[in-house]
């Protein structure tokens, strides 16, 4: 979930060329040169649980590949393009233990809150307030501070 899955681009002009270009890297042309030649460009890096906000086969294609890989070609919003893997590492528990603990705080957060508020918005809760300390305010769901005495 936590690897780190580092990308390039690489721009092509048909589905054919593509594959062509895959099975050179295949056969020996290493990535960085496929970039160079093809103009594409280093995409940095991204989380392993990020892989879900991209196409499903590009995801998969990246979680089975191996550095130095080209996978593709894929439909980007300019046209083609391929994806190479620079690097792929994965940290240790103590690198990503925070990064961890947000990512389960932010799901059980998704799961929940909406049940949550669900139920929340059904109560119809029965307050009484002494009316030294005020006044309950059933549409708002809140304490109306006491009136100011009147003068004489």
């Amino acid at each position: 979930m936590f690897a780190q899955y580092c990308v390039s681009s690489i721009p092509v002009e048909s589905e054919d060329q593509g594959k062509a270009l895959v099975r050179q890297t295949q056969g020996g042309t290493t990535l960085a040169e496929l970039v160079t030649r093809q103009g594409g460009q280093d995409e940095g890096c991204i989380a392993g649980y990020q892989l879900d906000q991209l196409p499903a086969q590009l995801a998969a294609d990246l979680r089975s590949a191996q550095p130095g890989a080209v996978v593709g070609p894929y439909q980007g919003q300019s046209g083609l393009l391929l994806v190479g893997l620079s690097t792929k590492s994965v940290p240790t528990f103590d690198q990503v233990s925070a990064q961890a603990d947000s990512v389960y705080a932010q799901a059980r957060s998704s799961a929940e809150d909406p049940a949550w508020k669900a139920w929340l918005a059904q109560q119809k809760p029965d307050v009484s307030i002494d009316p030294r300390y005020g006044s309950w305010d059933a549409q708002q769901l809140t304490v109306d501070p006491p009136a100011a005495p009147r003068s004489a």
